[in-house]
């Protein structure tokens, strides 16, 4: 691969109590795998590595499936271009953002919409940046206990609804649940309206039950004390938000989220080979 992730590795070999030795023997079992990729980094493996435990042939049919599904869906993991008109189109209409992580090593992403017009909302350009965002916060912090996700429906319109691709949802809910190299923790839905049940009707088909034990819902008048005590902590939060953050304005993160994409143009255009070349 031509590029590389960004975290220490040393460190986070050290960090999940891991070894090069283990990292190799992964490698040296992949490479006799016909459809697995041949030029994986040693901080690509480690992720999957990390995701298993350790366990090489756990590894191996993780990394078959999380392959799999990428292929499958190329509308959402090949060309992935932040510069590209379709891209900056979702960028500049929504927002996207890596938020400070949790005290216990959980990695949060946010994500909003950035107006209310259901016509700027593309299904499959905002869930590219979606996976981008997150394996973008994945090469920052590297293996991590959970991946914590905060959803702001603050614009939110029925007419979105009709936005969607099921095709593509289908795809995203099985690489986040099946193939994603670190664990869903809790997910923050925020600004709920009486009607939201309508998304979670659309939604449940393809959410595993464990997955949506998961699901917090928060209307406009949560209570943030509550919350920041039992659920999030206020320093992982926009300060700017309607639940009481203290970190940077969402613009400000969304603003340094798109730079890091930007550092990582070589690599999502050299995984691309990786999968589809």
């Amino acid at each position: 691969m031509d590029t590389d992730l960004k975290f220490d590795y040393h460190a986070a070999l050290k960090r999940v109590n891991l070894s090069q030795s283990s990292v190799d023997l992964l490698r040296d079992t992949a490479n006799n795998c016909e459809l697995l990729p041949k030029s994986l980094t040693d901080k690509q493996l480690l992720l999957f590595l990390s995701k298993c435990n350790g366990d090489i042939e756990r590894s191996i049919k993780f990394m078959h499936r999380h392959y799999e599904i990428k292929r499958k869906a190329p509308q959402l993991f090949k060309n992935r271009d932040v510069t590209s008109p379709e891209i900056q189109q979702s960028v500049e209409n929504q927002y996207f953002a890596r938020l400070p992580q949790t005290e216990q090593d959980d990695v949060v992403c946010y994500h909003g919409l950035a107006n209310s017009i259901p016509k700027n909302y593309h299904y499959n350009n905002a869930t590219a940046c979606f996976l981008m965002m997150i394996e973008n916060a994945m090469s920052i912090h590297g293996p991590s206990r959970s991946l914590v996700l905060i959803y702001d429906m603050k614009n939110f319109r029925l007419g979105h609804l009709t936005r969607n691709n099921l095709k593509s949802m289908k795809a995203f809910f099985a690489y986040m649940q099946e193939a994603m190299t670190v664990d869903i923790g809790d997910i923050h839905i925020f600004n709920t309206f009486p009607s939201f049940n309508l998304v979670m009707k659309l939604i449940s088909p393809f959410l595993k039950a464990e997955v949506v034990k998961k699901f917090h819902l928060h209307s406009s008048d949560v209570d943030l004390e509550k919350l920041h005590a039992e659920s999030i902590s206020k320093s992982c939060l926009p300060c700017d938000s309607d639940y009481g953050g203290i970190c940077d304005t969402i613009e400000n993160l969304h603003k340094e989220h798109n730079n890091e994409l930007l550092e990582m143009k070589e690599f999502f255009a050299a995984e691309s080979k990786q999968l589809f070349e």
